[in-house]
């Protein structure tokens, strides 16, 4: 009996809950690739922050306050193209 039930549960969907998209996957997915492409590594910290490790695009690292990926993206490719955006500390200063 048990193994019935295990077979109609699989063949109907019960008790299976419907995946939603990630709606933050394509921007991951696009910030990964520009990490990638500059060569630096990074971390989301406990603190909310994004952390860059120091690299010939960004000397001295770079720290940003994380809300989501696509903003954080926004912000890293705005340092890329203006360095003085990074603070003397390797912040993202508005």
């Amino acid at each position: 009996m048990l193994t019935l039930q295990k077979e109609l549960n699989r063949v109907f969907g019960i008790g299976r809950k419907p995946r939603l998209p990630d709606a933050d996957a394509a921007p991951r997915r696009r910030f990964k690739a520009l990490a990638a492409k500059h060569g630096f590594t990074y971390a989301k910290t406990r603190d909310g922050y994004v952390e860059a490790t120091a690299c010939p695009t960004f000397p001295l690292g770079l720290a940003t306050v994380f809300y989501n990926w696509d903003e954080t993206l926004q912000r890293f490719e705005a340092c890329i193209a203006d360095p003085t955006l990074i603070d003397a500390q390797g912040y993202y200063s508005e």
